[in-house]
């Protein structure tokens, strides 16, 4: 009896320990807020508040196109002068098992706009480079730079940064940013199994630079590229979304505080090419992108929508249903025709006699 008590004891903690090991996205896209560049800077970003926002996501094979409006507002009476932006992960780095975590981003073809103006590039800096070019009437020295070095505690410094400056006037500034980002060839580790996919993820980590706000506004994900929603395995937060036939949608305020941090959608495969991002047009899908209208209407027709098939099992016992149904549907064609043979035999014998 105690042997029969331990043995369930044992099975009960493994199965506790597989419902609630963390999910790790090795290789997943990572996106969020910019940030400021210097640590010192970090006190002065601390007073611009985020009034609102709105993240728009076109979700493609292997890849994802991000429109992103920050709405801010500066309530001093003096115009904030901060360099902003985000820093580009090491070599290797996405192949980490802590990657999942990090606070640099590959993004593609990064354009800014500010108060509705003309788009421009940001710059790719150095480190080095960047403490040459401190903010006017600021000394150089004992400037640091934010996560000089990666947050594991590697000595691999961050290699460089897509910076831009930003001049927050008195009052509300809007801060509209475009950009692409690989989502293909993410491994999911998962109950000691490895599972092969495409994963986005949108990280809160940033938001601690500014002042707060971050549970203001809304997230929007659009299936493209002959995706739709059936096609999620997995949305985290979970049941925090609203979804349609293409669309998903979060509130802000109610994904932000979610214990891990993050909102990360995991979508199938549906073949084998892998995405070259220098071979996409990221312009077009950016037209595509900033044309997209979202309102109330859009949002009334959605429902309460949640994805927990992390491993596709659904699919593979659709494709397994599928090839059965092929199989016995061959079977099916060659019986008749075998009998309708026979019967040709046996009415030609027939009329031979």
């Amino acid at each position: 009896m105690k042997r029969i008590f331990l043995l369930f004891v044992l099975m009960l903690i493994e199965f506790v320990v597989k419902a609630s090991s963390p999910l790790q996205f090795i290789g997943a896209g990572s996106v969020s807020i910019f940030q400021p560049v210097f640590a010192d800077d970090t006190l002065v970003s601390k007073k611009i508040y985020l009034l609102n926002q709105q993240i728009r996501i076109d979700v493609y094979r292997g890849y994802a196109v991000v429109r992103a409006d920050y709405w801010f507002n500066n309530s001093s009476d003096a115009t904030v002068f901060l360099p902003v932006g985000f820093p580009s992960c090491p070599g290797g780095f996405f192949q980490n098992k802590n990657s999942g975590e990090q606070n640099c981003s590959e993004l593609y073809w990064l354009r800014i706009m500010i108060n509705n103006g003309a788009p421009f590039a940001a710059s790719v800096l150095t480190n080095d480079s960047l403490l040459l070019k401190r903010s006017p009437g600021q000394k150089n020295s004992g400037s640091k730079i934010l996560f000089q070095r990666n947050p594991f505690g590697e000595k691999e410094k961050y290699s460089s940064w897509q910076t831009w400056n930003i001049s927050f006037l008195p009052g509300v500034s809007v801060v509209s940013l475009n950009y692409g980002v690989k989502t293909g060839d993410v491994e999911l580790l998962i109950n000691k199994d490895s599972i092969q996919g495409n994963a986005l993820q949108y990280s809160f980590s940033n938001y601690k630079w500014w002042e707060g706000g971050k549970e203001n506004g809304e997230i929007w994900m659009r299936m493209s590229d002959g995706y739709i929603t059936k096609d999620i395995l997995g949305l985290l937060p979970d049941k925090k979304f609203l979804g349609g036939n293409s669309i998903v949608h979060a509130a802000m305020k109610d994904v932000v505080n979610d214990s891990a941090q993050r909102i990360v959608l995991w979508y199938r495969k549906l073949d084998d090419a892998t995405v070259i991002p220098s071979h996409v047009n990221w312009e077009r899908n950016f037209f595509k992108l900033n044309d997209w209208i979202t309102n109330k209407k859009i949002l009334a027709t959605l429902s309460p929508f949640s994805a927990t098939d992390y491993e596709g099992k659904a699919f593979m016992q659709e494709e397994h249903s599928a090839s059965s149904l092929l199989w016995w549907s061959a079977i099916a064609g060659i019986v008749i025709v075998a009998v309708f043979l026979l019967l040709f035999i046996y009415a030609d014998r027939k009329k031979a006699r």
